[in-house]
């Protein structure tokens, strides 16, 4: 589905296409929605000194929001004609995982309902 997303964004480039970072970005989004809540220990540096730099926890949405904007900035500023990271895939993939969670959390919502009433 990231690459679909990918040609679609990007509609006349020779850019080959080729990694796994999609798949990656779509299992990202998969986790937002559904661990969105869950602590994602993350490793800061500010300086090469004692005390500003070690480990903080957040929460998963407010990194993965991090993460994402990194790629939808980059498709922005990237000319298409230069190549590099297909951020147009990330995207997709992202978009792609949160779709699926989304309808994960909607089937689960739903037999949850039928089986309340089922009794």
């Amino acid at each position: 589905m990231a690459a679909k997303i990918f040609l679609l964004l990007s509609l006349s480039t020779e850019a080959p296409l080729i990694g796994a970072s999609g798949s990656i970005s779509g299992l990202m989004g998969l986790v937002l929605v559904l661990y969105w809540k869950k602590g994602i220990r993350c490793f800061y540096w500010l300086m090469p000194k004692q005390g500003y730099y070690g480990f903080a926890k957040f929460p998963a949405w407010i990194v993965l929001l991090f993460w994402i904007s990194s790629d939808i900035a980059g498709y922005w500023g990237t000319l298409s004609e230069l190549g590099g990271v297909a951020h147009a895939a990330h995207i997709g993939g992202f978009a792609f995982g949160c779709f699926t969670g989304f309808v994960i959390r909607l089937t689960q919502w739903g037999q949850n309902l039928f089986a309340s009433y089922s009794r």
